[in-house]
């Protein structure tokens, strides 16, 4: 088996046992440079572990505080948003930024389904994946578990829905490539990652609001 294809969900964060109900945050993929399943969990470890979700300084990281700051929740400011935030991605190859666009139909649905086996370990309250390219595999996935997911489109070309408890968005990729978020339309009528997020921005924030209520209910 390939090593993006790998069963186990990696889930990069201190004590993820203490994050039950908390909000799991889907990159594309690691983007670092190793062969095997266990170097890949010896480098991610290093680097994805510290319990600040911001502390790490990569592209995606980075970004993602930018938008959750946009949304009304700050990681760098709220210690307790930040103790709810789980971080992984989709695939576990080491391309830069265009992980999973080789992809076949198979591999994202295996994709789709590692993520939300690793959501259900501990519960969480919400999932919300960064490039639009999951969202036709991340639809299949909801519909072979229950009814139909009623998706809103909230701005931006972020999209949300709800199975069961679980909260869900699916947005732009970081990069902004036409591929991963945008069409060339919107990229020429100047939609960019900084325009998609503040266009979402109530809507993610009423549904990061519900998230952090049902978190600190499960924390006690």
């Amino acid at each position: 088996m390939s090593l993006t294809m790998c069963e186990s969900p990696l889930i990069f964060t201190d004590s993820p046992e203490k994050r039950c109900g908390g909000i799991v945050v889907a990159g594309l993929n690691w983007g670092v440079a190793c062969d095997q399943p266990e170097d890949l969990r010896e480098v991610c470890t290093a680097r994805w572990t510290p319990s600040a979700f911001f502390d790490i300084h990569d592209r995606f990281r980075c970004d993602m505080t930018r938008r959750f700051a946009a949304w009304g929740h700050d990681p760098r400011l709220d210690k307790e948003f930040d103790s709810a935030l789980v971080a992984t991605n989709l695939f576990y190859n080491t391309t830069h930024g265009s992980g999973g666009l080789g992809a076949d139909a198979g591999d994202w649905d295996k994709a789709i389904r590692r993520l939300f086996t690793g959501a259900a370990s501990i519960d969480a309250s919400a999932v919300i994946i960064s490039t639009r390219l999951a969202f036709a595999p991340l639809n299949r996935f909801l519909r072979g578990e229950g009814p139909a997911p009623r998706w809103s489109d909230v701005g931006g070309n972020w999209q949300t829905c709800k199975s069961g408890t679980l909260e869900i968005a699916v947005g732009p990729h970081h990069t902004c490539r036409k591929r991963l978020g945008f069409s060339r339309s919107q990229i020429r009528a100047g939609l960019s990652v900084d325009t998609a997020t503040r266009a979402a921005a109530p809507a993610m924030k009423a549904l990061l609001d519900r998230a952090m209520v049902r978190f600190r209910k499960m924390r006690g």
